[in-house]
């Protein structure tokens, strides 16, 4: 076999590969004799079948299988010594021609292969020249104290009582349909809870300040905000069947039960239910707690931002002035975003993207950066 570079560049390689009958012809002889020995055709004995029509049957295809391995260690051979960073496999050139594999007429065949390779970058910044600012975002103390409140009202358990109704409650109400001012004989009668704070303005002007048994008057179907016709009749009326009966829209209301927030103490039982058990023994404990978990939460973006920072000083001070699209079109590109630049230039945004994906690739190679399953995944 004979092998040697055509081409080569920080971006590509290029090489012809040239199997010569020498290299492929006693091995093709040897397994066509193999082949015969197997082989059972009609009209002759086991084993016995002439060489002619095992060739004729079977040559074509093994003399592919010996070609392809002889390329394929050819390809390795070539490799071996080399700093070449391939991204991807070798691939035949578009400029190699098909070729005629002919078991019968010993001669030689001659691929050219071509691969793109990942440019070895003398990277610049890495050095303690480039400064990126990272931003640390302040978390105040007032929003501390917010997000302390907005967690003792999620434990805050709910208890009946007796009113008066305030912003906040959760009432049951009993709906009873009127005919004029006075309450409908036999008719609609429904039961349901909802939020005070829920109900429309009208409506709480009417209810603030209510105890249990009394009543107030006010169309139903604007009693809460946002409530289309048919979420009135499924969860206020409770209208089960498919045909809505007739009925007036304004009802009589009366308060059954009011339940309302008991603010959680600020105790141990509180510390425990809501951080663990032993955890929290204070409420400055509690404090500064919440604060380190929104300074955790706050550190994402700081990251976030430090990242995009750096990856776009470290783009202008790295960038490929030279970058083949041909190659990147080819080798870096995805094949439908490749697709879409095909009779294109490509825009800057796409090149940058791509010199990153490289200054990365060498970062990672230059420093022995490997992996984990973790990062993975």
């Amino acid at each position: 076999m004979k092998s040697n570079i055509l081409e080569q560049s920080p971006y590509l390689v290029k090489f012809e590969v040239t199997i010569e009958a020498d290299d492929y012809s006693a091995e093709l002889k040897d397994r066509l004799k193999e082949k015969r020995k197997t082989s059972s055709m009609k009209g002759f004995r086991p084993g016995k079948a002439p060489m002619r029509l095992i060739q004729k049957m079977y040559g074509h295809s093994l003399l592919i299988d010996i070609i392809n391995q002889k390329a394929s260690d050819a390809l390795k051979e070539i490799s071996e010594g080399q700093e070449w960073r391939p991204l991807g496999e070798m691939d035949l050139a578009e400029e190699q021609p098909n070729q005629d594999f002919d078991p019968v007429q010993n001669k030689d065949y001659s691929f050219v292969f071509e691969t793109g390779l990942l440019p070895k970058m003398d990277l610049k910044g890495l050095d303690g020249s480039l400064s990126v600012p990272y931003f640390t975002i302040e978390v105040l103390d007032e929003k501390v104290r917010e997000r302390w409140d907005e967690i003792l009202s999620q434990v805050a358990e709910q208890v009946e009582t007796e009113g008066p109704v305030k912003e906040g409650d959760v009432l049951t109400l009993e709906a009873s349909e009127l005919d004029g001012d006075k309450e409908k004989e036999n008719g609609w009668i429904s039961n349901f809870s909802i939020a005070a704070d829920l109900m429309e303005e009208e409506a709480q002007k009417l209810v603030m300040g209510a105890k249990i048994g009394e009543t107030f008057d006010f169309d139903i179907y604007k009693l809460e905000k946002n409530a289309d016709q048919e979420f009135v009749e499924k969860h206020l009326l409770k209208i089960e069947d498919e045909k809505k009966p007739e009925m007036n829209s304004d009802f009589r209301f009366e308060l059954m039960t009011v339940k309302t927030k008991k603010e959680a103490e600020i105790n141990q039982e509180t510390f425990d239910k809501i951080f663990g058990e032993g955890e929290i023994s204070s409420e400055e404990e509690a404090l500064d707690k919440i604060r380190e978990s929104m300074s955790m939460a706050n550190q994402g973006g700081s990251d976030n931002l430090f990242y995009w920072d750096a990856k776009f000083k470290l783009t202008d001070e790295n960038r490929l002035e030279d970058l083949p699209e041909s190659y990147a079109k080819k080798y870096l590109l995805d094949k439908k975003t490749a697709a879409q630049y095909k009779n294109e230039d490509l825009p800057q945004t796409v090149k940058d993207e791509l010199i990153w994906s490289l200054i990365t690739q060498n970062i990672a190679i230059q420093n022995n950066i490997q992996p984990t399953q973790e990062a993975l995944i």
